[in-house]
């Protein structure tokens, strides 16, 4: 969704402006996440049979402030950062080495992909 929206208002507002103006969005969405974690902590006991469970059950707010925290992430990611470097990479080149040099970087962003992975 991100990245459709991308498309309409990159040519607008630039890239740069597009990256900046997503920036802020993106370190709030981590502070959220990373609240979210802060926040869930769980109390621990034993129970009759003496296993160790969770005193807690079921969905609790840190677990829907993550999932807050992550799509937001990943939308103003996808509207910002993601679509904009690839559309950078496609300009940067000379014209006579363009196709054979983002050929080169999109083989390598996937090879450290695999890497990573």
């Amino acid at each position: 969704i991100g990245s459709a929206v991308a498309i309409f208002i990159i040519e607008g507002t630039g890239r740069r402006q597009l990256m900046l103006k997503t920036l802020p969005f993106i370190f709030a969405s981590c502070l959220i996440v990373s609240l979210s974690m802060y926040l869930s902590t769980e109390e621990y006991a034993l129970d009759e049979s003496g296993v160790t469970r969770p005193q807690s059950g079921g969905l609790r707010f840190a677990d829907g402030l993550a999932m807050v925290g992550l799509i937001m992430y990943l939308t103003f990611f996808s509207i910002g950062w993601s679509s904009t470097v690839w559309s950078v990479n496609t300009e940067i080149y000379p014209i006579h080495l363009a196709g054979t040099a983002t050929s080169l970087a999109t083989a390598t962003n996937w090879l450290s992909n695999f890497v990573v992975s």
